[in-house]
C-alpha cells in the first residue's frame, strides 16, 4: 500500500521532469474502513482527477477479495466501465451500481444494495486514462458488513456419566463482529451462576465450557447467550449426570442383593412370629406307655415248657399250691 503510494508520487516526478507536466491520475478513497449494518447500503468512494481530458481510453474498474483469503489472493473483476459503457459481473452484479452514470466526471465510487455478511471484503478502484502513463495507485476500501449473531448450537462432548468431565460447546454461524459467549445456569426456571467449583475454564471467545467430575448436583439446562453490538441470540443444552453401564450394573447387583438379604430376614421373622404361634409344639407328657408292656407285677418270662400255657394271677397260683401240699399229706 506504501509502495503504491509512492509510486504515485515518484510517476509525478519522472513525467514532469521529462515533460514538464503531470501526466498521472491521483485516486481519492476513505482512509477508514466503511462499517455498514446487515441489509442496509454501503457506498464506497472512489474520486480521480486526471491531468487531460477523459478519452475513449479511459477505464475504471473495481475488484473485489474476500476476508480470509489472504493477500495473495485473486482479485474478482466486479463492475467496470470502458467505451462509454457500464458493465458488472459475478454474484454482487445485480446490487451494484455507480453513483455517477457515466463515470467521467471524477466520481467513481459505487453502491451496494442491502450489504450482506458476503459483501464483506477488500474492494480495489483503479481508474487509468491514456496517456496518463502508469495511472493511478489502485485505491483500497475495507468494507466490513455488521451482522448479528445467528442462533447458536449447543453440542455436550462426552458422556454425561457420575465422575465424568464434560465439555459443553456455543457457536454462532454469523456474527460480525465476532460474538462472545456466556453460560449461565438455568436451576427450577432460575438462571443462576455455573456450579462453584465445577468449572474449569470458560472462554468467551470461542464459546467452551469445560463441567469437571459430574455429579447429580450438575443437572439442569445451561444456556448459552451469543452477543455482538447489534444483537443477541441463545441456545440451551440440558445436562442429566447418570450412572455409567458398568457402576449401574454394580448399583443394580447391590440392590438385588439388599432385597434379597430382606427377603430372608423377612421370611425368618414370619416363621417365628407368626407360623410358631399358629401351629404350637405338643407337650411332652411323662412317659410313653408301649402297648406289650405288661401290668406292674406281672412278669412276662415264661419257661420254655410252658409256652403255650395260658398265665395264671396270683390267685390261681395260690390255690394250685394249696391242693398239691393237702395231696402230698395224705399220702404220707
Amino acid at each position: 500500500m506504501r509502495w503504491e503510494i509512492k509510486k504515485v508520487y515518484l510517476c509525478k516526478i519522472i513525467i514532469f521532469f521529462y515533460t514538464g507536466t503531470s501526466l498521472c491520475i491521483d485516486i481519492t478513497v476513505p482512509k477508514s474502513p466503511v462499517i455498514v449494518k446487515h441489509g442496509t447500503n454501503a457506498v464506497l468512494t472512489c474520486n480521480y482527477r486526471s491531468s487531460i481530458a477523459i478519452g475513449d481510453l479511459f477505464n475504471i474498474d473495481w475488484s473485489f477479495r474476500s476476508k480470509g483469503k489472504g493477500p495473495a489472493a485473486r482479485n474478482i473483476i466486479i463492475a467496470y466501465y470502458a467505451g462509454g459503457k457500464i458493465y458488472k459481473f459475478g454474484s454482487q452484479a445485480d446490487k451494484i451500481k455507480f453513483l455517477q452514470d457515466p463515470p467521467t466526471s471524477g466520481v467513481a465510487s459505487i453502491e451496494i444494495d442491502s450489504a450482506q455478511p458476503s459483501d464483506t471484503g477488500i474492494y480495489l478502484c483503479e481508474v487509468t486514462n491514456t496517456p496518463d502513463v502508469s495511472g493511478g495507485a489502485p485505491g483500497y476500501i475495507n468494507l466490513t458488513v455488521l451482522v448479528p449473531p445467528s442462533v447458536p448450537q449447543c453440542k455436550v462432548n462426552g458422556y454425561t456419566y457420575i465422575g465424568n468431565d464434560v465439555q459443553l460447546t456455543c457457536s454462532s454461524s454469523e456474527g460480525t463482529p465476532a460474538p462472545t459467549y456466556t453460560w449461565t445456569w438455568d436451576l427450577s426456571g432460575t438462571n443462576k451462576l455455573l456450579p462453584p467449583g465445577a468449572v474449569e475454564q470458560a472462554d468467551k471467545n470461542s464459546g467452551s465450557l469445560l463441567l469437571k467430575n459430574l455429579s447429580q448436583e450438575f443437572t439442569g439446562k445451561y444456556n448459552c447467550l451469543a452477543a455482538n453490538d447489534l444483537g443477541e441470540a441463545k441456545c440451551t443444552v440440558s445436562i442429566t449426570p447418570t450412572f455409567s453401564g458398568v457402576m449401574a450394573g454394580v448399583v443394580v447387583g447391590a440392590l438385588i442383593g439388599c432385597l434379597l438379604f430382606l427377603a430372608l430376614v423377612g421370611g425368618i421373622l414370619f416363621y417365628i412370629f407368626y407360623y410358631r404361634k399358629k401351629h404350637p409344639k405338643a407337650p411332652n407328657v411323662g412317659n410313653e406307655i408301649r402297648q406289650d408292656a405288661a401290668a406292674p407285677g406281672i412278669s412276662l418270662h415264661k419257661n420254655s415248657s410252658a409256652e403255650d400255657q395260658p398265665l395264671h394271677t396270683p390267685v390261681e397260683r395260690q390255690h394250685s399250691s394249696s391242693t398239691v401240699n393237702s395231696k402230698f399229706n395224705i399220702l404220707v
